[in-house]
């Protein structure tokens, strides 16, 4: 209970913005799947969905009013779909997190830079992917093991963050997966 009480925070008014210190976009929105998908509350400090990038206090404390407040930009679109997900899954905002996959690896291992974890309330049951690899895509197996999960054999997952890519799970329960670098998923049963 306490795990759901703490607070996420990427980047805030005391420190540089996400992106003055890792200035590649994919990297943040990576980073702001697992902060709006994880146990804790977000917290997310205004401009971050502006790809606000100032450096240390006080030049990351932009200007909002001067900045256009684009509401059609992808981190801001990103944001919105993220917020979505978290409001109409109960187990993104409450659910106890089961860890499923967590590669220590980054080079050019099948699943370097792959995390993946299971959120569950009552029923309900989501899987997060997220790939922290800036180049390469990662793949949910390595040698030999793959990704084990808690869905039964036969579940058609589909990713909700991305559109409508299906997965199915193994008769076994293990999914086997390629996600994209610097990218996430939200996956629940069709």
């Amino acid at each position: 209970e306490q795990a759901l009480k703490m607070t996420n925070l990427l980047d805030n008014h005391d420190v540089p913005r996400f992106l003055f210190d890792f200035p590649d976009v994919r990297r943040l929105r990576a980073a702001l799947v697992y902060a709006l998908t994880f146990d804790g509350i977000p917290c997310i400090y205004y401009g971050t969905e502006q790809d606000f990038d100032g450096g240390p206090d006080p030049s990351n404390r932009e200007d909002m009013w001067h900045s256009g407040f684009k509401t059609d930009g992808a981190t801001f679109r990103h944001m919105q779909a993220l917020i979505r997900l978290r409001k109409a899954l109960t187990p993104l905002r409450r659910g106890d997190v089961t860890w499923r996959w967590a590669s220590p690896r980054n080079g050019q291992e099948s699943d370097a830079g792959l995390m993946a974890f299971e959120r569950a309330a009552g029923d309900e049951r989501v899987l997060v992917v997220i790939n922290s690899h800036a180049e390469r895509a990662a793949r949910s197996t390595f040698e030999g093991t793959t990704m084990q999960t808690g869905f039964p054999g036969g579940t058609v997952l589909v990713d909700r963050l991305n559109g409508d890519e299906t997965f199915t799970v193994s008769a076994d329960g293990t999914l086997d997966l390629t996600t994209d670098p610097l990218t996430g998923r939200v996956l629940v049963p069709q």
